[in-house]
């Protein structure tokens, strides 16, 4: 999404927040890294330098790297990366600096590291070296605790960190705000939160704008909305004319149409700066649309049809207020659109936090859990292909009318085989 380049580790790390959403603290990250196509010859010796891009990228608590749970996710994580490259970040306070000595403040902190380093060489990932830093802010000093040796860095090729004055071993840390990410992301409207709490509290519920009386009568207009549109599994299965059965879930294909085509036009609203997520949430008649498409999974399935590009802003805008104002399966619903719409957006920092809150507060959102399983390893492009082909797949096969953007987003993604490919992806937070 964005570029930045890099030549130090101090300034791939200043990267980390806007990868997280979050500074982290007390934690270990773990930075992987794919080897791209190797830059412009140099013009006085004719080297071409290899170039690494940032991979999946990791973060634990350090207190929990002796968890039995959290071992068992990074055994079962790890493998699925293919990255040749890893770095390992300690950030912590308690880290204390002798000379030129790093001493961590625990021993068995030393043991629990290696316990990651040994996973990723079983997954023949080259650990080229671990870095101690108290804050991820500008100025702080990184040291290199051990790893491969500045003179030694052609044994891993990585001509990334032919870094001069003795960077490779320590440094300042680069500017956060200063990346190129950075900026991005505050133009776009967003905000990298303090730490996690922080992140994870961007999502808490808060009062309904349009009061409590206000949102009974959206949901229930919204609920009359759903009944007249769909059935909910009380008659007979119907046989479709190419002889498949299909459950008679659509009662009026066209009105489904023009309840993803008024979802669209909120967003496009969005888009067009024509109304903001506080205007429409204090709209009764934008929130009961809402409503009723987070209502009930196949209205929801169908709306990830915009899961495109043009509307990854404004979907996240629009599914972040619905997560906070809305309770139950709909804000479960909106949490998992959120994070969808990033998958395809200019960042997708708030991704993993959204899905992480959607499944503790329902383990059994089949879609949430999905979601999630690709953020953590990274397949974000087959994500939102995925998703455009979802709702495609389900307005040809409930004969739904097809709204015309959905149509050619869906067929552009039904003809990507990668497109179906939604079992793996990248970065724990």
């Amino acid at each position: 999404m964005f570029t930045d380049i890099t030549h130090t580790p101090g300034e791939l790390f200043a990267t980390v927040p806007t990868v997280l959403g979050f500074f982290p603290q007390e934690s270990l990250v773990i930075l992987t890294l794919d080897e791209v196509e190797p830059a412009a010859a140099d013009p006085t010796s004719g080297d071409r330098p290899t170039r690494y891009q940032l991979g999946p990228v990791l973060r634990v608590n350090l207190d929990n790297l002796d968890d039995g749970e959290t071992l068992g996710q990074l055994e079962r994580l790890i493998p699925t990366l293919s990255q040749p490259l890893a770095f390992l970040l300690v950030v912590s306070q308690e880290v204390a600096t002798i000379g030129e000595t790093i001493v961590l403040a625990e021993e068995e902190l030393t043991r629990r590291l290696r316990r990651v380093e040994r996973l990723l060489h079983a997954n023949r990932t080259i650990v080229a070296g671990c870095w101690v830093v108290p804050e991820l802010l500008k100025g702080e000093t990184y040291h290199r605790i051990h790893g491969h040796p500045a003179e030694d860095a052609a044994v891993v090729d990585l001509e990334l960190l032919r870094s001069p004055n003795g960077a490779w071993d320590s440094g300042d840390m680069g500017d956060p705000a200063g990346t190129h990410a950075m900026r991005a992301i505050v133009k776009a409207g967003y905000t990298v939160a303090v730490d996690r709490e922080e992140a994870l509290g961007t999502f808490a519920p808060v009062p309904p704008p349009l009061g409590v009386e206000g949102m009974q009568r959206v949901l229930q207009r919204a609920e009359e909305s759903i009944s007249r549109l769909l059935s909910r599994g009380c008659e007979p299965p119907a046989v479709a004319a190419a002889g498949e059965i299909l459950a008679p879930r659509v009662r009026d294909a066209a009105g489904v149409a023009t309840l993803v085509r008024a979802y669209r036009g909120l967003l496009q609203g969005l888009v067009a700066g024509e109304e903001t997520p506080e205007s429409l949430s204090v709209d009764p008649e934008a929130m009961t649309i809402v409503a009723t498409v987070l209502g009930d999974s196949l209205l929801r399935d169908l709306a990830m049809g915009t899961m495109t590009e043009d509307y990854a802003v404004a979907g996240h805008q629009l599914m972040h207020a619905a997560a906070t104002i809305f309770r139950g399966p709909r804000r479960i619903n909106a949490l998992a659109l959120l994070a969808l719409y990033q998958a395809g957006g200019p960042c997708r920092m708030h991704m993993v936090p959204a899905l992480m809150t959607a499944c503790a507060e329902d383990a059994d959102h089949r879609l949430s859990r999905l979601a999630l399983d690709c953020a953590h390893k990274g397949m974000f492009t087959d994500l939102q292909r995925a998703c455009l082909r979802a709702a495609h797949a389900v307005r040809r096969e409930y004969r739904i009318p097809d709204d015309e953007d959905d149509s050619a987003a869906g067929e552009h993604a039904a003809g990507d085989p990668r497109s179906a490919a939604v079992d793996d992806g990248r970065g724990r937070a």
